[in-house]
């Protein structure tokens, strides 16, 4: 499985107009691989894929303990389509 959740934030929402949606996508995935899984998924023309991989981050639980935690690292996908083709999964929470 590629494409694993759909990311509905403030900057996602503001990138619609531009065709850009954001996925979270499995770590191991290149952008050739999220390009063909978008495509067959959505029946869209994928112009354009930008990943970034975010590092897992120290946390500390609780205020005196000293239990050291790690986020887990993952991956987030930027795919640009073409002029006048959506994906309704996103359009449903645009205003």
């Amino acid at each position: 499985m590629i494409l694993i959740r759909p990311i509905v934030s403030e900057k996602a929402q503001s990138l619609l107009d531009t065709n850009i949606y954001t996925f979270q996508v499995a770590l191991k995935s290149d952008k050739y691989q999220i390009k063909k899984a978008v495509e067959d998924q959505f029946k869209v023309d994928v112009l354009k894929v930008s990943t970034i991989i975010f590092k897992p981050e120290r946390n500390a639980r609780g205020r005196y303990s000293r239990q050291i935690t790690y986020t887990s690292s993952w991956k987030k996908a930027y795919v640009q389509v073409k002029d006048g083709q959506k994906i309704d999964l996103f359009e449903k929470g645009k205003k």
